[in-house]
């Protein structure tokens, strides 16, 4: 699971705000010891984190249960194609390469 899920905090959470997500997370037990402390190392070495966040970017947990519910021999459940997700941070790669050429 996501340490951004388990303490419950955003992608450009402190040192400081980890920390504090950690205190709450153990005292809301929701999650045990080991998974907190787990989670408190992913965000706070910068190598780990790096990962963590671009996970967290993709959060593809609800698609991962609507492909669950599609491949249900017993469901006739088709998704869409105006339903799929579509990652928008690569739309502006042509307009850059554009610039870079004139």
């Amino acid at each position: 699971m996501s340490p951004f899920r388990i303490l419950k905090v955003h992608r450009d959470v402190s040192s400081k705000e980890i920390l504090l997500a950690v205190t709450r997370a153990l005292q809301e037990r929701k999650f045990s010891a080991r998974e907190i402390v787990q989670a408190q190392k992913e965000l706070m070495d910068p190598t780990t984190r790096k990962a963590a966040e671009f996970i967290y970017f993709l959060d593809i947990q609800k698609w991962v249960k609507e492909a669950i519910i599609i491949n249900d021999p017993k469901s006739h459940h088709d998704l869409p194609s105006h339903d799929l997700p579509l990652l928008t941070t690569f739309d502006t790669i042509d307009t850059i390469n554009t610039i870079k050429e004139d």
